[in-house]
């Protein structure tokens, strides 16, 4: 988690600082990062399922409480800082609230989007389990696919909005792949199961690398 935190502030950093077009272009595969923290955490989610005896309830008020209590504690922060600098509310209190809550992300893509992405993947995440728990590399790949075919819904709306909405989600969806991955092979790990290298290399194939 550490490294792909690391890579995530270095895949960031060259919109801020000026470097070479070679040094650029090489940080810049550094966005790996987010792939790799949605793979550990789709991995750390299965251990927490699996080893869950409070019931969905409380398990979903666990999650939750540990994502956003942090996002809204340093987004706090921020917006103080925003305000004492003269920040102004234009568009209203509830666009305000629309975007920090990350929600607008899926609208105008211009709030947090991790944060938008781990709240659908949580939701959802209980049903992944049952499902990989089940049918294993058939569910995953099953799921994989699925997510494929959402990438493949045209974008060719008379409504922009609908176009926006449905390029925010795919733009998720893309990423939630490594997701899926990560709880798959979540439970190969927690039962000290062999996996074959030609089925990890196939799934990093299907995955997106």
């Amino acid at each position: 988690m550490g490294v792909s935190t690391l890579l995530i502030l270095l895949c960031h950093s060259i919109a801020y600082i000026k470097m070479p077009v070679v040094l650029h272009y090489a940080i810049s595969f550094s966005n790996i990062g987010v792939d790799f923290f949605l793979f550990l955490s789709g991995m750390g989610l299965w251990y927490s399922l699996s080893s869950s005896t409070t019931g969905m309830a409380k398990w979903y008020a666990g999650r939750y409480t540990k994502l956003l209590v942090p996002y809204f504690t340093v987004l706090l922060f921020i917006e103080i800082l925003k305000f004492t600098a003269g920040k102004q509310i234009d568009d209203g209190i509830w666009n305000y609230l629309f975007y920090i809550t990350s929600l607008s992300f899926y609208v105008s893509h211009n709030a947090a989007w991790f944060i938008a992405a781990l709240i659908p993947l949580y939701l959802f995440a209980p049903w992944f389990y049952c499902l990989i728990k089940k049918y294993q590399w058939i569910a995953s790949l099953g799921l994989i696919i699925i997510h494929y075919l959402i990438l493949f819904i045209p974008l060719s709306y008379t409504s922009d909005l609908i176009n926006d909405i449905l390029q925010n989600i795919q733009f998720v969806v893309v990423r939630s792949i490594s997701f899926i991955l990560g709880m798959t092979l979540g439970r190969y790990i927690q039962n000290n199961k062999k996996i074959s290298i030609m089925w990890l290399m196939g799934a990093c194939v299907i995955g997106g690398g």
